[in-house]
């Protein structure tokens, strides 16, 4: 069974989060209209950034983004749900050498949250909007379908489990960053999705109780998690987290069904690293092989 791990960490102050001019240019703007009942239509805006330098043939992973529910994710409909991505797009130069796909979508300003107890009338969730739009991305361009992550930032890290929970398989990988507990209504969906959550010792929003439970029960259930509690007096971990932590780094090293991906706290195996693990594991299965041949031959041995 994996084991849940709690680290400790003093972090200085968080780097400035809110992304330049020139790298919010960066990301092109859509509108997904969703169909509902009543032949209504409801127009959800997100951004999209996609690799500098695309290679013809190759698949590359999709980092989605839940935004935080704080008024600054609302005071700018249409680019409110980008203020705190500046702790993974830092600059113009850093983000020219990302080789994946990002996914930002915005809720709308009458459903401040991704999975709501209380609906409009009918109106479908953002959560769920954002799941079709992920497939819909997945269908359209060069994403690899093994290789999309979850992040969620302060309430949205709820909705990260809820996601996994809704569509099981779908995730390679979740950050959760100062998020309050989950309800874990379906557990099991989440025991293959590793999970790492970071909080603040003394965060004053968001106590870290909460998602130690959430992390708890699915360790207990037999998932992968680890939490890393740093010791800071402020909300927004998040950026720490991707500044001293490898987050970044980690996600992209999350693919399904592989083995030899790092577990949650642990940093990504250097491509050599992987090698020679991968051939320790081929020498060990050849030597078994060789012994048990040795045995069927001569069962006295």
């Amino acid at each position: 069974m994996a084991c849940l791990w709690m680290v400790m960490a003093i972090a200085s102050l968080p780097i400035d989060e809110v992304p330049s001019g020139e790298v919010l240019r960066l990301f092109d703007r859509h509108y997904y209209d969703v169909q509902y009942e009543h032949d209504r239509t409801k127009s959800y805006i997100y951004h999209l950034f996609k690799p500098p330098k695309l290679t013809a043939g190759r698949k590359y992973p999709l980092i989605v983004w839940l935004h935080g529910y704080g008024d600054v994710e609302f005071e700018e409909i249409g680019s409110g749900h980008l203020k705190h991505t500046g702790a993974v797009f830092s600059s113009v130069e850093d983000a020219d050498e990302f080789n994946f796909y990002f996914l930002v979508v915005q809720c709308p300003s009458d459903q401040r949250g991704f999975f709501l107890e209380e609906q409009p009338d009918g109106v479908p969730q953002p959560g769920d909007v954002t799941a079709q739009l992920i497939e819909k991305l997945i269908n359209e361009k060069p994403i690899n379908a093994e290789q999309v992550t979850l992040i969620g930032i302060s309430g949205a890290g709820a909705d990260c489990l809820e996601m996994g929970m809704r569509y099981p398989g779908r995730f390679a990988g979740m950050a959760l960053l100062g998020s309050p507990e989950g309800k874990l209504s379906r557990l099991e969906s989440l025991l293959e999705t590793p999970i790492w959550a970071f909080h603040a010792s003394e965060d004053p929003k968001i106590s870290s109780d909460g998602i130690l439970r959430s992390l708890t029960a699915i360790q207990e259930a037999g998932g992968d998690t680890h939490l890393t509690i740093i010791e800071a007096n402020y909300h927004n971990c998040w950026a720490v987290a991707f500044r001293d932590y490898n987050v970044l780094e980690w996600l992209l090293s999350q693919k399904r069904g592989d083995f030899f991906a790092p577990s949650p706290g642990k940093p990504p195996a250097s491509f050599l690293r992987r090698v020679l693990i991968w051939s320790a594991g081929l020498l060990l299965l050849a030597v078994l092989l060789r012994k048990g041949r040795r045995l069927k031959r001569n069962p006295t041995i």
